[in-house]
């Protein structure tokens, strides 16, 4: 899989069509990784392919990737590399192609672990890389000799061993479900093989999602009564830093540990070393009649009528700019943001924030609500369409009405178990007010050099936690972190507007919180509870219950306000009242440091 450094321009041409047949949409800099040459050699080896009609390019429109172009093998190339026997395992054709358009994000992180470890595998003295490919996305299982719900395959020599092995690319927004239905699949394909199946990488996106996926694994395997799966995790900072390295964990147990001290290596029955594609003596000018993918995605984003559901959402991945899909993030997770606020949490100005709105809207992603009389103002705010929710679920490769109906978006078309959007929508008022809440916190906190780190919503903010061999849920209105002088303070948000008049429910909000916090250290970095209410007398009728719940332990974590005081003088002002003191005092003061 390596090239000497001084090979020739066409066995470097040779390796790039090979490698463009493996790992599609490579950019520049990992191109010239697996070839092991210079960046600006890749360039013109890719220029040179270009020119003779065996690879295009795309702008990746993705806030996610910093690089001005990806390569993939044209259409005409694609077609010459079926004729070969194993192309049922290579990632060609359309259907493969429009595949890694919409999940771009995915297809490049894949091809940077797999170029990474192509140069830590060059650089071992006593191990080899010998096969890597992204796998096909779209095979059918009866041709597929691989688990499914995995995205790439690669093999390590070592001497007269070899260890194979599956790569899975996890992304933050797919629910917990569809971890663990992917799990699911693998152990129903191991018991198909006998167990004898590849290990499984997972690249998780922080250590939260690596611990939805170990206790998946090892949930799925008690109920089986069968041995844990060869499954070992990372995170994509760590995998890509050093793939080789001591970055690994069992799911059954946290020690970090090398990538060759985790695999599962097998004596070596026939020769792995991947069969050159036969390109022959040379490359000649091929006939590339199909319009670039470039030009397709932009035709079929100003006319997408007669188009297919995937070459839509394949076109708009590449049509809408990084600034769009950033908003279409904002608009999904916090529905019913206005102009104004999106042009807050995003840092532009709001012609702009309108600008991009319109095109929102425009390409049928996203759509405005008709403000209820009962709120007055006429403000237009915004929510994602079916076509908006449809092209993030396949961004994070999730199926469509499993990613609005176990995930943490609200969109229309989650079917009879969703109706999170139509709730937020019933309930305006306490929906705006919990956003205008955390949209003023963003913009008082930007103004004293601050950072509102996160800003999570009702659904992203549920805390599952055990009581006394219970479960229980903690469902705050929204949670933040922000940066202030450089500490981190965590805040719960309680929105409330005075309607619940039942005192049952209440108490058992507050319990929750009670028995939540009766379980975290008291340290710096515990969240604080806030409590937004409408009026003074409101405000202690909630303090009676507080108190009444919480008993002995002085609620220092909890304070509370009056919405009138957070919109004339901001959530970091002297407005929060708090259970040790008669006067009004600053909550990032007060506690959460």
């Amino acid at each position: 899989m390596s090239l000497r450094t001084e090979a020739t321009d066409k066995e470097l041409s040779e390796a790039a069509v090979d490698w463009l047949g493996r790992l599609p949409f490579l950019g520049t800099s990992e191109m010239s990784m697996l070839l092991r040459t210079t960046e600006n050699r890749s360039k013109r080896v890719l220029s040179k392919l270009e020119g003779l009609g065996w690879c295009e390019w795309v702008s990746p429109a993705s806030a996610e990737l910093k690089v001005p172009r990806l390569y993939v093998l044209t259409a005409a190339a694609q077609e010459r590399l079926t004729s070969a026997q194993h192309s049922v395992t290579l990632p060609v054709g359309r259907r493969e192609t429009l595949a890694r358009l919409a999940r771009l994000e995915t297809a490049a992180g894949i091809n940077r672990f797999i170029a990474e470890l192509a140069t830590a595998a060059a650089a071992d003295i006593e191990v080899s890389l010998v096969d890597a490919r992204s796998l096909p996305w779209t095979a059918s299982r009866a041709s597929s000799w691989w688990p499914p719900e995995v995205e790439a395959y690669a093999c390590l020599r070592w001497g007269p061993w070899v260890a194979p092995f599956c790569v899975v690319w996890d992304r933050a927004d797919a629910p917990p479900i569809h971890r663990r239905k992917r799990v699911a699949a693998w152990y129903s394909y191991a018991q198909s093989q006998s167990w004898d199946i590849p290990s499984i990488l997972i690249v998780c996106p922080s250590p939260r999602e690596a611990e939805e996926w170990a206790q998946a694994v090892t949930n799925s395997a008690d109920r089986r009564g069968c041995p844990l799966l060869s499954v070992f995790l990372s995170t994509t900072r760590a995998a890509l830093a050093d793939p080789m390295g001591a970055n690994w964990v069992r799911v059954d147990d946290p020690a970090e540990a090398v990538l060759c001290d985790r695999l599962r290596w097998v004596p070596e029955e026939t020769d792995l070393t991947p069969q050159e594609f036969n390109l022959g003596a040379g490359f000649s000018q091929l006939a590339t009649a199909a319009m670039p993918l470039r030009n397709w995605a932009a035709a079929v984003g100003n006319d997408p009528n007669g188009v297919s559901r995937a070459e839509r959402i394949a076109a708009l991945s590449l049509t809408t700019d990084p600034l769009h899909k950033t908003m279409l993030e904002w608009v999904g997770h916090h529905a019913l943001l206005s102009s104004s606020d999106l042009s807050t949490l995003m840092g532009v100005r709001e012609p702009l924030a309108e600008k991009l709105l319109g095109g929102l809207v425009k390409f049928e992603l996203a759509q405005s609500i008709p403000t209820p009389e009962s709120a007055g103002a006429l403000l237009a705010r915004y929510v994602l369409t079916v076509g908006g929710l449809r092209l993030l679920a396949a961004r994070d490769g999730v199926p469509t009405r499993r990613y609005v109906r176990y995930g943490v978006l609200a969109a229309p078309g989650g079917g009879k178990k969703s109706h999170r959007l139509e709730t937020l929508v019933r309930q305006f008022e306490h929906t705006v007010g919990t956003n205008s809440f955390f949209v003023r916190l963003k913009r008082d906190v930007d103004a004293i050099g601050g950072r509102l780190l996160r800003w999570l919503n009702a659904s992203e903010a549920t805390r599952p936690f055990i009581w006394y061999g219970k479960g229980h849920w903690l469902r705050p209105d929204g949670f933040a972190e922000i940066e202030l002088d450089g500490k981190v303070h965590r805040i719960f948000l309680e929105w409330d507007r005075g309607t619940i008049r039942c005192v049952e429910h209440l108490t058992q909000k507050f319990q929750r919180y009670s028995e939540y916090f009766a379980l975290q250290p008291e340290t710096a970095g515990r969240a604080d509870l806030l409590i937004v209410t409408v009026t003074p007398r409101r405000e202690s009728v909630l303090w009676n219950e507080v108190n009444g719940v919480f008993g002995g332990r002085s609620p220092s974590c909890v304070l509370t306000t009056i919405d009138s005081l957070v919109d004339r003088l901001g959530p970091l002002a002297t407005i929060w009242r708090s259970s040790d003191s008669t006067r009004r005092v600053s909550w990032h003061d007060h506690g959460g440091a």
